[in-house]
């Protein structure tokens, strides 16, 4: 393979175009594909257009046979700014945190304030009787427990797994 190919190739180039801009381009991709990642990533925050942040709340999930548990950390949250409630087979927890801190000294007097708001939406797979879920918020910690339909926790089989082993 020649040097001029081999080059093409790495940079993506076709036949005359100019290989800088080739190179501009993948790094303007590979920039947007991080941003693009670490909005989706749980436990960012970042600015939004109005200057907001956005939060993603950590959230630990566990499941038994008749159970899905979600824990999710919302410090700083007061339970008046969260909103919990399940849709299209989805639990969605939602809200808002706000702070504002003031302090005066002598010579100067800073007052600091940051919002932000959050949304996230945890796929079930199964539609979930509002009835059958329990919510509670303790030390900035939302513990959501759902209990799955009866023909869901009962969907569970056993699959054989057979040796690899040929008979002689």
């Amino acid at each position: 393979m020649s040097k001029n190919s081999l080059m093409s190739t790495l940079f993506n180039q076709e036949a005359g175009t100019d290989m800088f801009s080739n190179l501009h381009n993948e790094i303007d991709r590979v920039f947007n594909q991080f941003r693009d990642s670490t909005m989706s990533y749980p436990g960012t925050s970042l600015l939004s257009g109005n200057g907001m942040q956005r939060l993603q709340p950590r959230v630990d999930i566990s499941e038994t046979d008749g159970l899905i548990q979600v824990e999710a950390e919302l410090p700083g949250v007061e339970l008046a700014d969260v909103e919990v409630s399940v849709t299209n087979e989805s639990l969605v927890i939602e809200g808002r945190k706000s702070t504002e801190s003031e302090k005066k000294e002598k010579n100067y007097h800073l007052v600091e304030r940051s919002q932000g708001q959050f949304v996230r939406r945890i796929p079930l797979g199964f539609d979930v009787d509002a009835d059958k879920i329990n919510a509670t918020f303790k030390n900035g910690v939302l513990t959501v427990a759902i209990r799955k339909p009866e023909e869901q926790a009962n969907r569970k089989k056993r699959i054989e797994v057979k040796s690899d082993a040929v008979p002689a």
